[in-house]
């Protein structure tokens, strides 16, 4: 590939864009392009103790390759964050050829299964789901093959905001014929959260009506206060309005 060939990337990790390019500012090479928030789990146990209330014991399982530093930081912080709910969160590595009997052995003893974004294959991923509904654990997983599965799915990141912001860059890139250069990376921060379930699993998702934002934005308050991913909406009635409106997202 020709070194100064533009290239528009998309969805690579915040916590991986420093080897891609110098900066957030400064890409200082050929590379431009857009970055969601590592993803955190907190937001997902939360969903899956709204789904079954007297869940204590949560489990995490992921292939050891798949993991970044930060992104075993966040999951490191969930830990943290549900010792003071009275909750327990394990996490388990792997490696190899599929997910190891340890997890299996493990996911028997929990009462429900987080598969981290971005932290296990495809293969991986469907066998441990396959698992979890054999023995009747609920289970969070990204993708519409997970939630096909039976899978519960929070997001993050809105993939039609990444891509209107990528296409703005590459009009920039060839209409405008800029160079990588003189363009910023954008990291998206704040972003719409939304939720599918196995009841639209012919469908990637759907915004959910105004009833169903109650029930993210509750499944993510504890003693009326906002766990911290969260904490940039005053309170239930703002978060709500900012999901009906049109904007892809609250800030870039």
């Amino acid at each position: 590939m020709a070194p100064n060939l533009p290239i528009v990337f998309s969805a690579v990790d915040k916590s991986m864009l420093n080897q891609f390019v110098h900066s957030e500012n400064h890409s200082r090479n050929n590379l431009i392009g857009v970055s969601p928030e590592t993803p955190s789990v907190i937001l997902a146990i939360n969903l899956l103790r709204k789904l079954r209330p007297h869940a204590k014991i949560f489990f995490i399982p992921y292939r050891k390759e798949s993991m970044s530093k930060q992104m075993i930081k966040n999951l490191e912080i969930a830990q943290s964050y549900f010792v003071q709910k009275g909750c327990t969160v394990s996490l388990c590595s792997f490696t190899g050829k599929e997910p190891s009997k340890k997890i299996f052995d493990m996911i028997k003893k929990s009462d429900a299964v987080v598969i981290p974004e971005g932290g296990t294959m495809n293969a991986d991923r469907n066998i441990i789901l396959d698992f979890c509904a054999k023995v009747k654990i609920p289970v969070h997983a990204d993708g519409s093959g997970a939630i096909a599965r039976g899978a519960v799915f929070t997001l993050t990141s809105r993939l039609e905001a990444m891509a209107s912001i990528k296409t703005d860059k590459i009009i920039a890139l060839t209409k405008e014929a800029k160079h990588p250069s003189q363009l910023q990376n954008t990291v998206m921060t704040k972003m719409k959260k939304t939720i599918y379930s196995h009841k639209n699993a012919q469908r990637i998702g759907v915004p959910l009506q105004p009833g169903n934002y109650r029930h993210i934005f509750d499944a993510c308050i504890e003693n009326n206060t906002l766990i911290p991913m969260f904490g940039h909406f005053n309170d239930k009635e703002s978060f709500i309005t900012y999901c009906q409106n049109k904007s892809l997202s609250l800030s870039e």
